[in-house]
């Protein structure tokens, strides 16, 4: 029986089992003098071009099918007719996404007991050099992995340099601070047989430790996630959460637990950016609840400038910001502020060029103070 042990599967872009001895062009086994030297989806290893995952492809060192089994595929038995992970692997070649930068899909597995599923995770082309920051986009439930706003995101880090990658997961329903954490350990820690965890394999993909430090952005569950992502992983150096808060689903679910009393992520390295609108996370004043969405803000913050402001920044730039109607092209502000048509539609147009702190580019360039390179 086959199993997943390493989470990434190497895309097949290349001839792997041929190329020069020198590894500037070369495959499986070439030699290297870093990961720079290997095809994509190779890592340096003792002087040699090996799969990103490959040493951990397979029990029996057959690695995994290839094929396409979409997002939410499992199997108890590991998926395929021979006990196997069928279908898995490379789903699209090699594409450009217009904006300049080279995109690829690959797909990394989770187990839960015996139970394997597979989830897409799309990435940009590696940056020139080895000792780069990786970027990771966290989804809200329901967005695709490679939503309009997810790729706008890629291509502001890329273009910085950054090795930037968003990434599919199990965007279930959660009611405790249980199943969140669960869902951060898979991805930031691993699970079960597979070792290492997505973001091992994204270091590894770029030659590094990531010791320049890991910039996450994630909305509303992806956010949530990923404010916990620094419990498995002091690597962790900058937080951008938006559409998110801790209290929802009109109170029935509390997060604070986690999100506010336990999480290891410092206050200083968190920016919070919601809409004024969202009635996902409050204002719930018809049922006269607290906290409000201002006040999960202050909370999960650490910030709280009293007056009705839009804006509560630290000097170096963490807190929270509070979209306002009249700032995004809609005039609605709601969960999905940065979005013209609701989570997953094309971006807002004034989020995508505002040069206010609410924006993309004030964004990316916040992470990047974080995690300079």
């Amino acid at each position: 029986m086959r199993w997943i042990l390493g989470v990434l599967v190497a895309l097949g872009a290349c001839d792997c089992g041929s190329g020069g001895g020198d590894g500037t062009d070369g495959g499986l086994g070439d030699e290297c003098a870093s990961s720079r030297n290997c095809p994509f989806g190779f890592v340096c290893v003792d002087g040699r071009c090996e799969p990103a995952s490959g040493r951990d492809a397979g029990v029996d060192g057959g690695g995994l099918d290839a094929g396409h089994p979409g997002p939410d595929a499992s199997s108890a038995d590991g998926g395929g007719p021979d006990g196997g992970l069928a279908d898995s692997g490379v789903r699209d070649a090699r594409r450009p996404d217009g904006g300049g930068i080279e995109e690829s899909v690959f797909q990394y597995g989770v187990m839960r007991g015996s139970e394997v599923r597979v989830f897409d995770v799309l990435v940009n082309e590696l940056p020139a050099r080895d000792d780069v920051p990786v970027f990771l986009y966290l989804p809200a439930a329901g967005e695709p992995y490679d939503s309009p706003v997810a790729r706008a995101w890629l291509r502001a880090m890329a273009e910085l340099g950054y090795f930037a990658a968003s990434a599919a997961y199990d965007d279930s329903p959660v009611s405790s601070c249980a199943q969140l954490d669960a869902k951060a350990r898979e991805i930031f820690a691993g699970s079960g047989g597979i070792s290492g965890g997505l973001l091992f394999d994204l270091c590894s993909m770029v030659g590094s430790v990531c010791d320049r430090g890991v910039a996450l952005v994630g909305h509303d569950q992806g956010g949530q996630i990923a404010m916990l992502a620094q419990n498995h992983d002091a690597r962790i150096r900058a937080v951008l959460a938006t559409g998110v808060g801790y209290v929802m689903n009109r109170g029935s679910v509390n997060l604070g637990s986690c999100l506010v009393d336990s999480r290891a992520l410092s206050s200083d390295a968190l920016r919070l950016v919601n809409g004024a609108s969202d009635t996902l996370y409050g204002p719930f004043t018809d049922l006269g609840l607290t906290p409000t969405l201002r006040e999960q803000m202050d909370a999960l913050s650490g910030r709280s400038c009293g007056a009705p402001i839009e804006e509560c920044l630290r000097p170096n730039g963490s807190g929270w910001i509070l979209v306002a109607d009249r700032q995004v092209a809609d005039g609605n502000a709601d969960h999905c502020y940065h979005s013209v048509a609701g989570c997953g539609s094309e971006p807002d147009p004034n989020w995508a060029s505002t040069a206010g702190a609410w924006g993309l580019a004030a964004g990316r360039d916040w992470l990047h103070s974080l995690t300079p390179f």
